[in-house]
């Protein structure tokens, strides 16, 4: 029987982005949960590398993948993740027209860059609007999205009221 792992790790994530509280003044406690993880340190590099079961959770975001690389700083402040899985499930948390419900396989968090690139297999869901493609990038500042690629099939379904 395998034992899952579970631990509650602290990161100071003070900004703008999706992970952080909505106020941008205070570090946030990050939920992670796997069923297997080590933790790593190559000279300037540090983190986790999770698999089995990810589930990662705070006041803003849900999202849940087969495997995770969570790469920290020295201060152990979050500087990227990337998420991988079949599918990785997102779902931000806020006001519903600024929510997103996406699925791909996987998912690059960039902190420097405050943004989040969603790669094959991408549906993403906000508000009455469908939005599937190869690739999509999210805007955590402004809560843009836009297209990462100007290649491959996109197909965008809009519900509502007809003029």
């Amino acid at each position: 029987m395998m034992l899952k792992a579970l631990f509650l790790l602290t990161l100071s994530v003070i900004s703008s982005n999706v992970l952080s509280q909505a106020d941008n003044t205070a570090s946030t406690k990050i939920n992670i949960q796997s069923d297997h993880y080590k933790m790593f340190n190559k000279g300037e590099e540090s983190g986790y590398i999770l698999s089995s079961n990810v589930h990662i959770t705070n006041i803003n975001v849900d999202i849940k993948a087969d495997k995770a690389e969570i790469l920290t700083s020295k201060s152990g402040t979050m500087k990227s993740a990337i998420f991988t899985g079949t599918p990785v499930y997102c779902l931000t948390k806020g006001l519903k027209e600024q929510q997103l419900d996406a699925t791909s396989d996987s998912l690059d968090y960039q902190e420097a860059k405050g943004i989040i690139i969603f790669k094959g297999n991408v549906t993403i869901k906000r508000d009455n609007t469908t939005f599937e493609g190869p690739e999509f990038i999210y805007h955590i500042k402004d809560k843009t999205l836009n297209g990462g690629q100007t290649e491959g099939r996109f197909h965008l379904e809009l519900s509502g009221e007809a003029p």
